[in-house]
């Protein structure tokens, strides 16, 4: 099972916003991103994609959504 949490560090100990779906003693691998760096990384990609599109005519832009809705068979 793979799955992406909140939690909070408090005490020297990372505690889970919400409950989670893990029996106990379960060991879980870890990766820290501060939430500040998720939502800045996330803007970033969305700046990229909006400056990608510039300039590009009605008919290009419906070409690449075109393709972006069949890639969707490939990628579940």
């Amino acid at each position: 099972m793979g799955d992406i949490i909140e939690a909070i560090y408090e005490g020297g100990v990372l505690k889970p916003v919400r409950p989670l779906d893990i029996s106990e003693y379960t060991r879980v691998r870890i990766s820290i991103e501060p939430q500040g760096d998720a939502v800045k990384n996330a803007e970033e990609v969305l700046a990229l994609a909006r400056q990608s599109c510039e300039g590009l005519s009605k008919d290009q832009l419906t070409m690449i959504e075109s393709a972006r809705l069949r890639s969707k068979s490939f990628f579940h």
